[in-house]
């Protein structure tokens, strides 16, 4: 080859090189601006120059992933590995990809291996930590959690986790007081709604509802009408008995949910407790139009003995326990009537 082709080759390599670099550079900055599409098309491009580069396999990698398309992702980064097996990147997205799967125990293999060359990094450890947590591996998850916090004490992943961590265990004031500790900080993360309402769920979870209350009036003011704190309002005002405000909730989570069972048959009950006798039995008819519920037969075997109508709440009893042979509370209360009508 003379001299002249091969300063030919030099140039034109180092014009893919620059290629290469700029296409590069554009996808992964359409990528960041959710244009996953066009991200893709400068990817390709980049691998009909050079095949095996590792920026294109795993930046296609990040699109199928982005897209959720997790085992055209798995792919992706597999072929990017076997040309550059320590690539670091392409190993989070291949962990990412099987958490995605929920194949938890394959990604929490490949973050070992990760956290090994980097053992403070914190997003490999908030991952392993909650990894750990979906496979209930609770000792694992709240030491890596932990791990976290000795390094940064205000990290929101690793609060969060541990309050979710605890929560699943009925843990409930361990749970309020790491995320107490989350909305104390005054951070970005301080305004999630979710927070709120599960601190009020483990309130009325530990039977405390006045506690419970502020957390769900607060959830309420960030984002109005969502089911949770609506519930939750509801629910705290049931348990202390403050039947009219509890109604006013209940309504307002029947207008966004009319076919809710669970919710009509509570609806009526706290009608029942406030005397409105008719329209108790309305909720409890419209739940047994939707389907079966053994709540709302409850319901009207309670509207029979508001009445002291003990024959007729005997007469429910005896038919739920036709369908229902084994059921406690069919039972006790068929007793309680009994001995009300001296049987």
């Amino acid at each position: 080859m003379d001299e002249d082709s091969t300063s030919n080759n030099s140039f034109d390599q180092s014009l893919d090189m620059v290629k290469i670099s700029e296409l590069s550079k554009e996808g992964y900055n359409l990528l960041k601006t959710g244009r996953v599409e066009e991200a893709e098309g400068r990817f390709n491009a980049i691998i009909q120059i050079d095949s095996t580069n590792a920026y294109a396999l795993a930046g296609l990698g990040d699109c199928a992933r982005k897209s959720r398309d997790y085992k055209k992702a798995l792919a992706f980064y597999n072929e990017c590995l076997k040309h550059h097996p320590e690539n670091t990147y392409t190993l989070f997205g291949l962990a990412d990809c099987h958490r995605g799967l929920n194949e938890y125990k394959k990604a929490i293999d490949i973050w070992l291996k990760c956290l090994a060359d980097d053992e403070n990094n914190l997003s490999i450890l908030n991952r392993l930590a909650e990894a750990y947590r979906r496979i209930m591996n609770v000792q694992k998850s709240e030491e890596f959690y932990k791990r976290v916090l000795n390094i940064d004490p205000h990290n929101w992943q690793a609060l969060k986790g541990l309050g979710y961590l605890y929560y699943d265990q009925k843990m409930y004031r361990e749970s309020i007081g790491y995320w107490e500790r989350l909305i104390n900080d005054e951070i970005e993360y301080e305004k999630d709604v979710s927070i709120f309402n599960m601190i009020g769920n483990c309130y009325r979870k530990l039977i405390e509802f006045e506690k419970a209350l502020p957390y769900y009036k607060r959830s309420q003011e960030l984002v109005p009408n969502t089911f949770m704190s609506l519930f939750g309002l509801a629910d705290c005002y049931r348990g202390l008995k403050r039947y009219k405000e509890a109604r006013q909730y209940f309504d307002k989570i029947l207008e966004l949910e009319p076919e809710n069972q669970s919710i009509l048959t509570r609806a009526g009950d706290v009608c029942a407790n406030l005397g409105d006798l008719k329209k108790a039995e309305a909720y409890y008819k419209r739940t047994l139009e939707i389907g079966n519920d053994i709540y709302a037969h409850f319901g009207f075997v309670r509207i029979q003995r508001f009445k002291e109508n003990y024959k007729q709440a005997l007469k429910l009893l005896e038919q739920m326990n036709d369908n229902y042979p084994h059921n406690q509370r069919i039972q006790r209360e068929i007793a309680e009537c009994r001995e009300k009508l001296q049987e």
